[in-house]
């Protein structure tokens, strides 16, 4: 996986354009401090965030020291299970 940090600095919509311009298998990393500040500390951060990152086609993988996007590859030919 090729993974990305963003800088300290980074405001929601220069976030959005980061999340958009990756490539499928691509990630950009937030720390725990970058998340707190951009989506908050209340409990609906884990809502914003999964809403965030399912808006950009990547999903979110959680550990202790912050949080990784990862962009999803486009589905082609999709059936639902069943």
């Amino acid at each position: 996986m090729n993974e990305m940090t963003v800088q300290p600095t980074v405001t929601l919509p220069a976030l959005q354009v980061s999340l958009d311009g990756l490539g499928a298998g691509q990630a950009l990393r937030l720390t725990n401090a970058d998340c707190d500040r951009l989506f908050g500390v209340d409990d609906a951060l884990l809502g914003r965030v999964r809403n965030f990152a399912l808006g950009h086609g990547c999903i979110v993988v959680w550990d202790e020291e912050g949080l990784t996007f990862c962009r999803q590859p486009h589905a082609t030919c999709c059936k639902p299970l069943g």
